[in-house]
Parts: structure tokens; C-alpha cells; sequence
């Protein structure tokens, strides 16, 4: 099968880290697969993620540019490329692409909601919490294909011992108003308030548009000697470094997963999230793990005190790993799109 997969950008986040991780695993069970990248908005370690075999078309559109000879490039190379399925993974890109090949599309986030789905043969939600809203909102059901992490890269925490200084780590792009960063610094000022006598040191891994914002909320609350900022690290290096930290923080504001908190649990950290459809589908419902009340920093800090008071249940890690490995493994979700490929190319 010759597969054809759409994307705005191989920059970073969830989607892109899907598709990488898809397109090596069709690659390797014996498919041509190349990739058509709209952006110049790269990632040069997703890209070094994709297996060498995988053709990537770079369009070259300055993102948010209304230039036309990106999108003529596109479909040029698709009807040089002629794929038996095109696999999109941005639903807008459907309105200039003017194959007549089948094409489905991935709803990765509960904002990529394509206006013209009915030009896709089928259209997939990466969780139910997605597909709820989506079919909320008056649109058709989707097909549920529940994203995937590769969990066997994913090193395993061994101890739990807290030392002296406790470190919690928040991985995401600084991206305030959707991933919530600042509503852990603002919990952090809380817990120096209280006076709470253990030193919670939070390192945010990743970039993004807010990090000076951050960066100075910090300053301005009292507690940038509590915060590390770590910069943007390679998937590798998540994988590999998890397990160093003694919790894991997920704050967003909305989310329509949360591969971070997937990995968090494949590499059994103790978590607390917010309180939202995505991560807490990935904690079966809340049951695996803390949860807070959304954009409630109180609430946080809340549930930060518990923790440092010893009060985390950790029976519960066990608990969301193996939950966690059963129903969130890469493997699992690339060969579902196979599956589904071969059903509407046999026109069922």
C-alpha cells in the first residue's frame, strides 16, 4: 500500500509525535509512506525521529501565508506520488487538494474540527473525549483510534525515595492559555504562602510563544529559584529522563489526550492533572491518579500538599502503567489505520 499523510508542520507536539511514530510503524510492516509538509515550521528531531525510508515533501509556505504555489506544489507531488489513501492529519488542508484518491482525516485537538469532513471517506478522533465533543457540536460520529506512545523507549521510575529537594517536572510547548504552565507557578506561590516546609522544585520542559511570560510571573510571584526552565528537549530525551523526577504535573486548560500524561505513566511517576476530558481519559476516568479542579491554582496547591504530606497513593502507579501499556501503545493504533485503510480501499 503507498500511504500519503498530510500535515501543517513537522514541528513539535502530539500530533506530529503521532505521526512520526505511525508512519515508521507502516513503513516497517512493509508500505510506501511519505509525508507532505505544508510549513517551513520544522523540527529537526522529529525528523530525525522518521525512518529514512519515508519520503518527506517539503511545500515550503511561510506558515500563515496565503501563498498559492505551496498548495500547487502539493498536489503536483501527490499525482507524483499517486498513494492508494491520503491520510490527513490538518482537516482543512481537504480544500486544495484536489486528488480524487480516498482520504480520511485525524482529529488530533478539540479546535481541527474540518468544516468539509464529508469530502473524507472517514474521520478519526484520537480519544473519546474528542469524538464526544466533536459529535457535541452537532457533527457526525467520528471513529475512535485511541493515540499511542511508544512505551517500550520509555524508562521506568525504580525508586520513590523523596530526598531533600522534591522535583516535580511539567513537559509541554509554553503555551499559557491552553497548556496552563502558569497556573503551577501560581500554586507554587501558594505553598510559600502556607509556608509549607518542603522545598518543591518544578522543572517545565519544552518552549513556546509564553516563556518569557512565565519566566517573569515567576519573578514577579516570588518563586523563580523553584522553577527551572529546561528548555526543549528531544522525544528521546523525555523518554530516557522521566523517570528521574518524583512527580508529574499536567495543568492544561484543554487537551484532547495528553501523550505526556501517557508517558508519565509508562514511566510510573505519581500525577496530577487537571481535571479535563483528554488526561483524564488516560487515568481511566481520574481513578489513576490526582486530579484538580481546572484553572484552579488553589486546587493545585492543594493537591501538591498532599503529595508532599505523603498522602499520593502509590498503589496506584502500577495501577496506570498497566493501564497506560494496554490501551495507549503506538503499535496498537498504527495497525488500526491499516486496518482501516485496506476497509475503505475494499469499499466497506
Amino acid at each position: 500500500m503507498r500511504i500519503a499523510h498530510l500535515t501543517w508542520s513537522l514541528g513539535i507536539g502530539g500530533a506530529q509525535t503521532l505521526l512520526a511514530q505511525i508512519a515508521n510503524l507502516q513503513i516497517r510492516e512493509g508500505h510506501e509512506v511519505a509525508i507532505f509538509e505544508v510549513d517551513t515550521y520544522v523540527s529537526e528531531a522529529i525528523v530525525k525521529e522518521l525512518d529514512p525510508r519515508i519520503k518527506v515533501f517539503y511545500l515550503g509556505r511561510r506558515r500563515g501565508h496565503k501563498a498559492v504555489l505551496p498548495f500547487i506544489r502539493l498536489n503536483w507531488f501527490l499525482w507524483k506520488y499517486h498513494p492508494d489513501i491520503i491520510h490527513s492529519h490538518a482537516g482543512k488542508l481537504i480544500k486544495v487538494v484536489f486528488s480524487s484518491v480516498p482520504k480520511i482525516a485525524t482529529i488530533h485537538g478539540m479546535k481541527d474540527y474540518p468544516k468539509d469532513y464529508k469530502r473524507y471517506k472517514a474521520v478519526y478522533a484520537i480519544s473519546q473525549a474528542v469524538h464526544d465533543d466533536w459529535v457535541r457540536k452537532g457533527n457526525p460520529n467520528t471513529i475512535v483510534i485511541q493515540n499511542g506512545i511508544d512505551c517500550n523507549s520509555i524508562r521506568i521510575k525504580a525508586n520513590y525515595q523523596l530526598g531533600e529537594d522534591i522535583h516535580a517536572v511539567v513537559v509541554s510547548r509554553i503555551y499559557l492559555n491552553v497548556k496552563g504552565q502558569d497556573i503551577v507557578v501560581r500554586a507554587l506561590a501558594l505553598l510559600k504562602e502556607k509556608r509549607i516546609n518542603k522545598n518543591l522544585i518544578v522543572h517545565f520542559v519544552g518552549g513556546g510563544v509564553d516563556t518569557d511570560k512565565l519566566r517573569q510571573l515567576a519573578k514577579k510571584l516570588d518563586v523563580a529559584d523553584q522553577v527551572v526552565f529546561e528548555g526543549f528537549k528531544e522525544p528521546q530525551w523525555v523518554s530516557e529522563h522521566l523517570c528521574e523526577f518524583d512527580l508529574f504535573i499536567q495543568a492544561s486548560r484543554w487537551e484532547g489526550f495528553g501523550l505526556t500524561v501517557a508517558e508519565a505513566c509508562a514511566a510510573k511517576l505519581p500525577v496530577i492533572i487537571s481535571n479535563i476530558d483528554g488526561p483524564l481519559e488516560i487515568l481511566d476516568g481520574g481513578r489513576l491518579g490526582m486530579t484538580f479542579q481546572s484553572d484552579n491554582a488553589e486546587n493545585l496547591a492543594d493537591r501538591m500538599i498532599d503529595f508532599l504530606s505523603g498522602r499520593y497513593d502509590y498503589r496506584l502507579i502500577e495501577k496506570a502503567y498497566q493501564y497506560t501499556i494496554s490501551n495507549y501503545n503506538i503499535t496498537n493504533t498504527a495497525f488500526r489505520y491499516l486496518e482501516e485503510y485496506r476497509r475503505i480501499l475494499n469499499g466497506r
